[in-house]
């Protein structure tokens, strides 16, 4: 506020611009008294001397836009539509009866991080206090995060499935030419190519597990020469503890030979040359030969996809930490609108253990005169707009508790997935307000007993008063000398005095 207009709350003028930014100061006519600093950026055509109705459009509530509608209001969350761009502010009207005018404190309503640029604005614009900005930018951080490892894990799946369908024709060529190498030594060039040639590790083993062929993709995971990896056991390859369990595992194959993966869909452990351990799969392929059955094993490093899965792990265990300890309260729902995340904020409001919302349906713990502006938010949400609503939710003791919602629908592709809601449990407020309004309905009701006080002593005053004048006058009418002539007319100019001042 301006140096010469008293803000109403006792802060000084360059801290209450600080604190409400976008705030506006209305005459009685609605014409702009004062703005905030951040409206120079956001609308420069909003400044004092312009009509408040010329520049906004109340959005919500549905409430008469005048001076004395909109100072008995001041319970309500308003929305403000600037008519000249697409921007809405969110913030609520206050009456200041000294200096009699209507200031309305608020800030931009964001649904996401892209329209602070959107509206030119920067965070430095926000007030320090508000959340909104802060909170969009955490959840479009995390969200964005999130997306991106998903991403990458469905492009390493699908590289993986390419991979494994490109192995399984290279697989099968494999085989015919081993088969065909062990047959006519003619091929045998054509298949240490082949072997020498694969993108995956592959090591081919005799009846009784010996290495008998490797090729240099298997050298270099397991990082040993050639020479030093034929004619050793396949279980060379293997930390201790599992070597006994795969000779077993080796023979019972070998009984009924056939080509399938190994370990069932399980991640299997291989040992390099230095001793450390690297996750593997692996594929088996038998090719019966004039030597006996060879098995060929196709073996894959996963590591990079382990470590891709424990990323996207960590970017989800890391956004469930920021909802966690969020002091407002947060949900996620699913396309059928049950809970799939409560953070323990909101489970403190209802009184509720977080597990035991989980899979609920939010409309069993709103008041039934609000379940219609459930069903209006679910509605906008699947059509991709951003909701704000005050409804009241039913603790688990059966008390109403004041709520203020703000939605934000989870799209993917232009699908429809849920929402995200902010919820901020609004029951001290109310309790502020009512407070408030017990106070002024005390004060009004002190200053009419002051008037009737005032009234009745007025009257008792006035008739004495009125006979004391004219004694005065009749007084000042006789032979008087000038001391008594002068004493006269005081008494009637007294006596005028507080006539006037009784009326």
């Amino acid at each position: 506020m301006t140096a010469g207009m008293k803000n109403g709350v006792g802060l000084p003028p360059e801290l209450f611009a600080s604190a409400f930014p976008f705030h506006l100061a209305l005459d009685r006519d609605l014409h702009i008294l004062q703005v905030g600093h951040s409206w120079a950026r956001l609308a420069p055509d909003v400044c004092p001397g312009a009509p408040f109705h010329a520049r906004f459009r109340i959005a919500y509530p549905d409430v008469i836009a005048d001076f004395e509608h909109l100072c008995h209001a001041s319970q309500f969350l308003f929305i403000l539509e600037l008519t000249d761009r697409q921007a809405r502010l969110r913030g609520q009207f206050v009456h200041l009866p000294e200096p009699d005018i209507l200031v309305f404190l608020g800030s931009p309503w964001l649904s996401e991080l892209a329209e602070i640029t959107r509206l030119g604005l920067t965070f430095s614009d926000f007030a320090l206090h508000d959340p909104v900005a802060d909170l969009l930018q955490v959840v479009q951080s995390q969200t964005i995060a999130l997306s991106d490892t998903r991403k990458l894990a469905d492009r390493l799946a699908a590289q993986r499935s390419e991979l494994r369908v490109a192995n399984a024709a290279l697989q099968a060529e494999i085989t015919q030419r081993a088969a065909a190498q062990v047959a006519a030594s003619e091929r045998e060039m054509k298949f240490s190519t082949l072997l020498e040639a694969a993108s995956e590790a592959i090591i081919v083993v005799n009846e009784s597990g010996v290495i008998v062929l490797s090729n240099p993709q298997a050298e270099k995971l397991f990082g040993y020469a050639r020479n030093e990896l034929i004619g050793k056991p396949v279980e060379w390859l293997m930390p201790d503890a599992a070597r006994k369990r795969h000779s077993a595992h080796r023979r019972e194959y070998m009984s009924a030979p056939h080509t399938r993966p190994m370990g069932g869909g399980l991640t299997l452990t291989g040992r390099r040359k230095d001793g450390t351990d690297i996750p593997l799969e692996i594929s088996l392929s038998a090719i019966e030969t004039n030597a006996g059955t060879l098995v060929m094993s196709f073996i894959t490093n996963v590591a990079e996809r382990r470590r891709a899965s424990e990323e996207l792990q960590s970017q989800r265990d890391f956004a469930l930490q920021v909802m966690s300890a969020m002091g407002q309260g947060l949900t996620v729902t699913n396309a059928e609108s049950r809970f799939e995340y409560v953070n323990q904020a909101f489970a403190h409001v209802l009184g509720y253990d977080a597990q035991r919302l989980i899979g609920c349906d939010p409309r069993e713990f709103v008041a039934a005169a609000d379940l219609q502006k459930l069903i209006r938010i679910g509605e906008a949400l699947r059509a991709g707009e951003p909701v704000t609503e005050e409804i009241t939710l039913i603790t688990a003791s059966g008390a109403e508790s004041p709520a203020l919602t703000t939605c934000v629908p989870r799209q993917r592709d232009g699908k429809y997935l849920g929402a995200i809601a902010v919820i901020t449990d609004l029951t001290e407020r109310k309790q502020i307000e009512q407070a408030l309004e017990w106070k002024r309905d005390r004060a009004l009701e002190a200053s009419r007993l002051k008037s009737e006080f005032i009234a009745s002593v007025s009257h008792e005053i006035r008739t004495p008063l009125n006979s004391i004048i004219g004694v005065a006058e009749m007084l000042a009418a006789t032979p008087l000398d000038s001391q008594q002539h002068q004493l006269a007319s005081i008494i009637q100019e007294s006596g005028g005095h507080l006539i006037g001042a009784d009326q």
